[in-house]
């Protein structure tokens, strides 16, 4: 839209999909016991046998968090029981994805009783992110000269520039309804395991 003070607004989405090279694994090492030194001691053994287990792989990093213990009562035969849950959770970082599944039946099997979550990510994201940028502001740019050369003036200089969030993993982004996309890496989109990056902006230029 071209403003009374002779500026044109455009905005521009943009969105590049890249191939994950890295796996976050998200587990826990939970054991009850009518002793909470006896809780300690079990989720401490589970925990340490899963770190064994992960020392054979090269390219994986564990992390743990401390133990938290918790306390519940229950009332059985009239009398009351005290159980006390400790829990560990731990972390896998694994950057060679052709051993993910194998490391998550492993960790099962070595200690570990709950898994949390596993996600697909990169260690690219940054340099993904700053390139999807550039990419939204090129097609910012060739729709601002469009509309110009449209209504037969000149596009000056930039006055405004933001970049408005974008979600591209919630169909229509950040509003209920669809945004088209200005600018996207069709190459990689038959991949269904690539992950998409995303960046919005708005450019006032002036028009002279």
């Amino acid at each position: 839209m071209i403003t009374e003070n002779r500026e044109l607004a455009v905005s521009a989405t943009a969105v590049l999909r890249v191939e994950p090279d890295t796996a976050v694994v998200s587990l826990a090492v939970i054991h009850a016991d009518g002793d909470p030194k006896a809780a300690y001691r079990k989720a401490h053994d589970a925990a340490a046998q899963v770190r064994r287990f992960v020392a054979g792989f090269d390219r994986v990093e564990l992390r743990s968090s401390s133990v938290h213990l918790g306390q519940s009562d229950r009332v059985a035969d009239g009398r009351s029981i005290t159980s006390f849950n400790a829990r560990i959770n731990l972390t896998l970082l694994g950057k060679e994805l052709t051993v993910i599944e194998r490391l998550i039946a492993g960790v099962l099997e070595a200690g570990a009783n709950q898994l949390i979550s596993t996600e697909y990510t990169t260690s690219r994201l940054k340099e993904t992110r700053d390139r999807v940028r550039l990419m939204a502001l090129s097609a910012a740019q060739e729709k601002a000269r469009a509309l110009a050369e449209g209504a037969g003036v000149a596009l000056g200089p930039i006055m405004r520039l933001s970049e408005t969030y974008f979600d591209p993993f919630r169909p229509g982004g950040h509003v209920p309804s669809q945004i088209p996309i200005d600018s996207e890496d069709h190459a990689a989109a038959i991949s269904p395991g690539s992950i998409p990056v995303g960046a919005s902006v708005a450019v006032n230029y002036r028009l002279v």
